[in-house]
């Protein structure tokens, strides 16, 4: 399901945010590119209500539509939250 690849995407980012091991919310992480200014806050406003439907979704909530608009921008923010993770594994430097 596409929600669950939006978090699954969002983990995978190099963000070197802290070496405690800690896992952050998906909200932290969104937070954290947005300092960053990685997203802007347009983005990071609509993720942030995408990721309220993924957690009702995941909690049981019976939803019954979700837009036309919001699962394609849902899509295309995998897309390209794939292609961030892409260009910043390439700028961290690799010690394997």
């Amino acid at each position: 399901m596409e929600f669950i690849k939006l978090e699954k995407v969002l983990r995978e980012l190099p963000l070197d945010i802290d070496n405690s091991g800690k896992q952050h919310s998906v909200l932290d992480i969104l937070r954290i590119l947005r300092f960053r200014k990685i997203l802007d806050e347009q983005d990071v406003s609509k993720l942030f209500e995408i990721n309220r439907l993924r957690n009702l979704i995941v909690h049981g909530a019976e939803i019954n539509h979700v837009s036309h608009e919001t699962f394609d921008y849902l899509k295309k923010s995998i897309t390209n939250l794939t292609n961030i993770k892409d260009q910043l594994k390439i700028k961290s430097p690799s010690f394997s």
